[in-house]
């Protein structure tokens, strides 16, 4: 039987469960490996997108300056802090991306997700995070005085819930961390 070129391609392709390292698993542990590494392919993919975002806005900041030398507005430097603020964010969104990737590649690794580099990240995240809050506060208040507009504190409570949540998920993983080790220790 003469097989296809689809199916050629695919059998050059597919990765077996033992090249996957999946072999004498039970189901659900397989299946949740290859959600974690679904996840960190999809996290590859945003941190490419998180790259290209930062070329625009840096991109963004300098058409900003180049309309600032050639014609001082209020519009032009309305840009140039758009961009430097998108900027910012693109990079601490990097982080993050960078940070669940390794988390989850620490979770792949170890069969379990209570480890302490998996709190340590979630800590990582929120210290990020932390940074956001206080540079988007910040620039609420200092962006208005270069634009000429009544400065207004802003304060993202949205944030600032996510940011203790996550701090109280990374405890929670601390303590099942100690409660793994203990498991372990006792078979």
């Amino acid at each position: 039987m003469k097989k296809s070129m689809k199916q050629q391609l695919e059998e050059i392709l597919a990765v077996t469960e033992e090249q996957q390292g999946l072999t004498g698993m039970p189901e659900e542990l397989k299946n949740i490996k290859v959600t974690i590494r679904n996840f960190i392919k999809c996290i590859n993919v945003l941190t490419f997108l998180i790259i290209f975002g930062m070329v625009c806005s840096f991109i963004m900041c300098i058409i900003g300056l180049l309309d600032y030398v050639t014609e001082p507005t209020a519009e032009a430097i309305n840009e140039i802090g758009e961009g430097i603020a998108m900027f910012i964010s693109t990079i601490a969104f990097l982080a993050i991306a960078i940070i669940c990737r390794n988390i989850f590649k620490e979770i792949d690794k170890s069969d379990t997700p209570f480890i302490p580099q998996v709190s340590k990240g979630m800590r990582k995240i929120a210290a990020v995070m932390c940074i956001m809050f206080f540079v988007e506060g910040a620039e609420s208040v200092v962006y208005p005085i270069f634009t000429g507009t009544e400065p207004k504190l802003y304060i993202n409570t949205t944030d600032f819930i996510f940011i203790s949540v996550l701090m109280l998920l990374s405890y929670i993983f601390d303590y099942g961390c100690k409660l793994q080790k203990e498991s372990d220790e006792t078979l």
